[in-house]
């Protein structure tokens, strides 16, 4: 058996455990507020939880194009969230839509814009909600926490199913 060296595991363990270290302790900060939401913890949070989609993405575009693979090719592969939605689908949405949800405004939205939103509120994420991102994650793991670190195992599933797609190429 060959045995797959992923140097961007390294790189993504390091990045969602600063991401989640940040969520735990802007919850801890959360809880001790008299009002969490005037006083911007939970958008804090929501900030955090956006860049750490970007981190994952980060990821999955490294590791598709380490395995000679298309984006597009590569994020149809590995684990399904029960809605039907390809786990790394997901997360790439949540990324874009962090990422570029301001420049889209509220419509009509372009071809790829629709696209993203469309997939996004097929998990049932309300992207009108204040903090779309921490509901997408949430979505994403439960029953367990909302944290990065337990998206982990899904995202190295993926990749060992994109080594299985790139090695039939």
């Amino acid at each position: 058996m060959r045995v797959i060296i992923d140097v961007d595991l390294e790189f993504l363990e390091q990045g969602i455990r600063l991401v989640d270290d940040q969520l735990d302790r802007l919850k801890h900060e959360a809880r001790g507020s008299p009002d969490p939401d005037a006083y911007g913890d939970y958008d804090r949070m929501e900030y955090a939880t956006g860049l750490g989609f970007v981190i994952c993405q980060q990821y999955l575009s490294a590791r598709a194009m380490a395995y000679g693979l298309t984006k597009g090719e590569a994020l149809r592969a590995g684990p399904v969230h029960r809605a039907g939605v390809h786990i790394a689908v997901a997360v790439n949405d949540a990324a874009n839509y962090w990422k570029h949800s301001p420049e889209w405004g509220t419509g009509p939205f372009d071809p790829r814009a629709q696209a993203t939103r469309e997939r996004l509120e097929s998990l049932e994420v309300d992207l009108g909600d204040s903090y779309p991102m921490s509901v997408v994650l949430s979505t994403l793991l439960s029953p367990l926490p909302p944290r990065f670190g337990r998206l982990l195992p899904f995202l190295e599933r993926w990749s060992d199913a994109v080594h299985e797609v790139g090695s039939t190429k």
